[in-house]
């Protein structure tokens, strides 16, 4: 039996998370999904012999006037797997999210093997972004012209963010979180052991970082929104703070409308697979994706990334 929890059955889930995802129900991000995401959004389950085996949780977003649900955290018991319980959760959630008036389902794969498993579910689009790595003795290039660095606090949380993202992305297609989900993506990327880190430069400016190879001499950047003419004191602002560290990684939209900053004729890019997305309604599909290419959507900021 495929139903939503009920709030008295959080303790049901302990089991599951850490067998599923590692995760101890009284450590940091358990604590997360406890007051964040539980009792918000109460996950889906599969009954089998009167206990939870699976779960996943749908969690909304929207993609310009059309309505999504991004699917988080589907795990099944190891006694339970190779019993088609996931592919029978997806089909639930399809049917569901017709009933809904949903419009798109999105995840993002865990691991390489999974993406042939959602796509023959239904995944058929794949979201991407833009990978640029750039050494440091390359990125110096990019701040000749700048003559400061800038100011800036480490939070753990930046408010207006979806405003701020509206008028980052302005100029492109891009899958967007409400504030209220922004807000908790901001505290599950700043837990303790996460490594990422908000930098609010003021006036709306801002920029994510992944600290998680650090030790291999590399910081990510997530996410940013800079002012053109503050790129270059952004860059040095990095460089300034980072100076150990030798290489940096840009992520960003793929459309080449979005304008990067880069000089692309001379740094290496990669398309990185970001997401998959299942449409609900095959006769919404020129309407929503066909009309361009999907490798043009933006979608940023999982709960599980």
């Amino acid at each position: 039996m495929i139903r939503f929890a009920t709030i008295d059955e959080l303790s049901s889930l302990r089991l599951l998370f850490k067998e599923c995802f590692d995760v101890e129900f009284f450590s940091p991000y358990g604590s997360f999904y406890i007051t964040n995401i539980f009792s918000d959004y109460l996950p889906l389950v599969y009954i089998y012999n009167n206990k939870i085996v699976s779960m996943l949780t749908l969690i909304p977003v929207n993609f310009k006037e059309f309505s999504g649900f991004y699917i988080w955290a589907l795990g099944t018991l190891k006694d339970c797997r190779n019993k088609n319980i996931a592919s029978k959760m997806l089909d639930f959630v399809f049917e569901y999210s017709k009933k809904s008036n949903i419009d798109f389902n999105i995840l993002i794969p865990q691991n390489k093997d999974l993406y042939n498993f959602y796509f023959n579910r239904g995944f058929k689009k794949y979201i991407k972004q833009k990978m640029i790595l750039i050494d440091k003795k390359s990125l110096l290039r990019y701040v000749e012209a700048s003559d400061k660095v800038l100011d800036f606090n480490k939070t753990d949380s930046i408010f207006n963010l979806k405003e701020y993202r509206k008028k980052n992305y302005n100029t492109i297609d891009f899958i967007s979180w409400e504030e209220k989900e922004l807000i908790k993506i901001q505290k599950e990327i700043t837990l303790p052991g996460s490594e990422n880190y908000i930098l609010d430069f003021k006036d709306g400016q801002y920029a994510i970082l992944d600290l998680r190879e650090i030790k291999n001499n590399k910081i990510k950047i997530r996410e940013f929104y800079i002012f053109d003419f503050n790129f270059g004191s952004f860059l040095k602002t990095l460089l300034d703070k980072y100076f150990f560290c030798e290489f940096f990684e840009f992520l960003l939209p793929v459309s080449d409308k979005y304008y990067n900053f880069f000089d692309l004729d001379k740094e290496k890019y990669v398309l990185k697979n970001t997401a998959m997305l299942r449409i609900i309604d095959d006769k919404l599909d020129n309407e929503l994706f066909d009309s361009f290419d999907s490798n043009e959507i933006y979608f940023n900021f999982g709960f599980d990334t």
